[in-house]
């Protein structure tokens, strides 16, 4: 008997050793960042285990919460598990700013220390609640992103109050916002939901990559405001690398840094860019493009837009550069060129479900000036914008006067011997629209908005007369004015038609621009109608 007692007794001293060296086990906890660092390491299961300063204190299986207000602690978090398994962070309130680590004046540069760091093999899944904010020292990303799997921003149980969860990141030099450190990738990164701000550093995208890192990013949803460092994209490639970024849905505004894309490459980087979704606000920096690669990247046609869905995009290059070495970006296609030329436009690649639209503005238009003021600064010059209404219709915006006219309200339309300050969409970007849009519609008719002012030419005339065997409603503004013009379907073969344009061609003589009310007059036997909008 005394044997067996002292057998369990024994027993019991050797579990409670045991269980005294295992960490405790525990469905969730609270922990204050000023508390000292913290590790999570996430197994293949998805449990993890907190290490705070040190010390291993907890085991969890559902939620694990840092928050709290810290200059010198950071987190790292570090996971083996993908899908369900991905290590689960929640960050509530947390404000990490160690932005004064590190010396970026020493030889070699001194890294600092990164805010939060996400590392292992598998996916990294951090919800947002309440306001965050993350500064990194010197090389480092403001989250960055060095985990085989994904990284996955995420907002699934949004604030009650008016304040939206929030995540605001900086990065710094040579480093991402949210992505890639110096010389590092910023791949794999998802934004589902939130407010997330990204800032880049200088050579660094936004979101995407550090200093000679690419960047593949996904945003699903949520509010996106991200800015490239000089030299990087606002989302997408680092400086001297390519950006792949693809938008199914949210509010993005993404604007480069100089010689960087809003949306694409870092200088000297491709941009390749799907956008199926959301609406999008992209600004180039100085001399980039709104949408693809960056300044220097070589050949255009390893850059593409392509749009489908709904998405609503709008797009500038960015303004002059201002050290005069560069040329003026493309709304969409390439950064300018070091020996002064412009970068080359790309059409976008419009995909059959597209029921969304695509505008392009005047270089140096800033997001908010699209924001706030949609129809102006509209740019026909090198490029259509389009739009394609859900029954397939299609929309063409242009002619944006050189001059300010908005306050010419007078029906000037007796008088045309002088060409009005309009500019108007080529035939053949109109030709080249309407018939590759045409596919789409549904009704067996075009609508056609030209935006603000047009110039009726006669060949812009015959184009839409001739174009496509489909009835047409064109609108447009014309003095001040705003009409709308019916097209019925015409037999261009027919004498009525020919003596039309053998009409409309003595009115032109040969200025490129026909009086608007004569015009009007010429097609009427036609059953083109032209009525004055109220």
């Amino acid at each position: 008997m005394k044997n067996k007692i002292v057998k369990q007794l024994l027993g019991i001293s050797v579990a409670t050793i045991l269980f005294a060296h295992m960490p405790i086990l525990s469905l969730a906890a609270d922990y204050d960042i000023g508390d000292g660092s913290i590790i999570v390491d996430s197994d293949a299961d998805g449990v993890r285990i907190v290490t705070q300063d040190g010390v291993q204190n907890e085991r969890e299986t559902t939620e694990t919460v840092i928050t709290g207000t810290s200059t010198s602690n950071t987190i790292t978090i570090n996971s083996s598990g993908t899908g369900e398994n991905a290590a689960k962070v929640t960050i509530r309130d947390l404000n990490i700013d160690v932005s004064n680590t590190g010396d970026s004046n020493t030889r070699p540069r001194i890294c600092g220390e990164t805010a939060i760091k996400t590392t292992g093999v598998g996916n990294v899944d951090i919800e947002l609640d309440g306001t965050n904010t993350l500064k990194s020292g010197c090389l480092c990303a403001g989250l960055q992103k060095e985990n085989g799997g994904t990284l996955t921003i995420k907002d699934e149980d949004p604030s009650q109050n008016d304040i939206p969860d929030s995540l605001t990141a900086s990065g710094s030099i040579y480093a991402a916002g949210i992505g890639g450190g110096d010389y590092k990738d910023g791949n794999d990164i998802v934004i589902e939901g939130g407010t997330v701000t990204a800032n880049g550093g200088s050579e660094a995208a936004g979101i995407g990559g550090g200093f000679i890192g690419n960047g593949t990013v996904k945003i699903c949803g949520g509010t996106v405001i991200a800015t490239g460092g000089n030299g990087g994209a606002g989302i997408g490639g680092g400086s001297n690398e390519p950006g792949t970024v693809r938008i199914y849905g949210g509010n993005v505004t993404a604007t480069g840094g100089r010689l960087g894309a809003g949306i694409g490459g870092g200088v000297g980087g491709t941009g390749t860019v799907e956008i199926s979704g959301g609406t999008v606000i992209a600004t180039g920096g100085e001399a980039g493009p709104g949408i693809g690669g960056g300044c220097s990247s070589g050949d255009i046609n390893r850059s593409s837009l392509t749009v489908s869905g709904d998405a609503s995009v709008k797009a500038a290059a960015g303004g002059s550069d201002s050290y005069g070495l560069y040329g003026i970006g493309a709304a969409v296609g390439d950064g300018g060129s070091p020996n002064g030329e412009e970068g080359a436009f790309k059409d976008p690649v419009v995909l059959d479900s597209f029921t969304g639209s695509v505008i392009y503005y005047k270089s140096g238009t800033s997001a908010q000036s699209m924001i706030d003021h949609p129809d102006l600064n509209i740019d026909p010059l090198h490029h259509f914008s389009y739009k394609i209404k859900p029954e397939g219709s299609v929309i063409i915006l242009g002619g944006v006067p050189e001059q300010n006219n908005d306050n010419d309200t007078s029906d000037n339309s007796n008088d045309s011997d002088e060409t009005p300050p309009y500019q108007g969409i080529t035939s053949d970007m109109l030709t080249r629209q309407i018939n590759s849009l045409m596919r789409t519609s549904k009704t067996g008719a075009v609508t056609i908005d030209f935006g603000r002012n047009i110039c009726l030419s006669p060949a812009l005339m015959k184009v839409l007369f001739e174009t496509g065997n489909v009835a047409k409603n064109c609108t447009f503004t014309y003095m001040g004015k705003r009409y709308n013009m019916y097209i019925p379907v015409i037999d261009i073969k027919s004498e009525k038609y020919k003596d039309a344009m053998e009409e409309l061609k003595k009115e032109d003589n040969n200025s490129g621009f026909a009086g608007f009310m004569r015009t009007k007059d010429i097609f009427i036997a036609l059953g083109v109608t032209v009525e004055e909008i109220e």
